[in-house]
């Protein structure tokens, strides 16, 4: 049955499906990668991997602090780009073989623009190709992808033969935030009474879309991922925002990738509140839109397996009507 779904080829490189996991969740090594691989995705995407070891941001539980918030249908984290390192990722990676591509989310968490090529150096023999992230919002530096000139700078740098992909972040229109109440989040009941509103973009701000897809058309850039979560306040995040993800980020996830595609012919990875296959073909009935990535729904099926299962049912059942 799974002959149904077609292969993609994204810059040279094959997927069997247009399903991929999202970097950071159930990818913090290459076990969870061949999880992920056995339950049927088209490619394996890791944890966005630093030039060294990167702890998570600072908590308390004894103050009521927390940096990963689950709710109904939404998650909320301010992690910090946790990861092992590039020597640690590289060792692993050398023991496993993969059946599907696997593309190494590199990013900085210093703020040092030169640690992106040097990872991708030291992996490039390792994978198949790469995803940039510029799009990070929980590590207390600036977003790269929010500025024109380190992006470029970002660019400029990349001297791996790798077919490259840039994650971007939502590039919302600040007049159309919309407040929405959150429901009660699982763990932070325990200290948190009260319902949480939060402020979600209804509108992307196509102009400022236009300047980054210049941008990556000047470095023959031909691929995007978009995009990363959304920063929100939150009172349990440490830092007062962390990073949302879920159900009310998808509408606004599949206007970024139409209008992407309104504007350029760049092959788009697709991402953003993916619960259900439904979500998933909402990405890809969209133009030039080649891949999706799965994060949101794992945390409803508790398993990747289930997760692509289910999907794939529906997938194949649409090809057959």
């Amino acid at each position: 049955m799974e002959s149904k779904i077609s292969k993609i080829t994204i810059s040279g490189v094959t997927f069997e499906n247009p399903l991929m996991n999202a970097s950071g969740v159930f990818s913090d090594s290459p076990y969870l990668l061949k999880e992920w691989e056995e339950a049927g995705v088209g490619g394996v995407v890791t944890k966005s991997i630093t030039l060294e070891e990167k702890k998570p941001n600072d908590f308390s539980y004894n103050d009521g602090k927390i940096i990963c918030i689950r709710g109904n249908c939404y998650t909320i984290n301010s992690m910090g780009l946790p990861n092992k390192g590039v020597a640690w990722w590289k060792d692993r990676l050398s023991r496993y073989e993969f059946n599907v591509p696997v593309i190494a989310s590199v990013a900085t968490a210093s703020g040092d623009l030169n640690e992106y090529n040097h990872v991708m150096r030291e992996l490039s023999a390792l994978v198949d190709m790469f995803e940039v992230n510029v799009s990070c919002q929980n590590t207390g530096k600036i977003v790269i992808g929010t500025d024109m000139s380190l992006l470029r700078s970002v660019l400029a740098m990349i001297d791996v033969k790798n077919p490259v992909s840039i994650k971007i972040p939502c590039y919302h229109d600040e007049p159309s935030l919309r407040y929405v109440m959150l429901e009660y989040d699982t763990f932070g009941t325990h200290w948190l009474n009260e319902r949480v509103v939060v402020k979600v973009p209804e509108k992307v701000d196509e102009t400022k879309i236009c300047l980054v897809l210049d941008v990556l058309d000047d470095h023959d850039i031909t691929c995007v991922t978009s995009h990363n979560t959304i920063s929100v306040d939150h009172p349990l995040i440490p830092s007062g925002r962390g990073g949302l993800s879920g159900r009310l980020i998808h509408d606004i996830a599949v206007e970024q990738a139409r209008t992407i595609s309104e504007y350029s012919n760049i092959d788009i990875i697709a991402s953003g509140g993916v619960l259900t296959s439904r979500d998933v073909r909402d990405f890809l009935e969209i133009k030039n839109v080649k891949m999706v990535q799965l994060a949101s729904g794992l945390f409803q099926h508790e398993s990747p397996h289930l997760f692509i299962d289910d999907i794939k049912k529906h997938l194949l059942e649409g090809n057959e009507k």
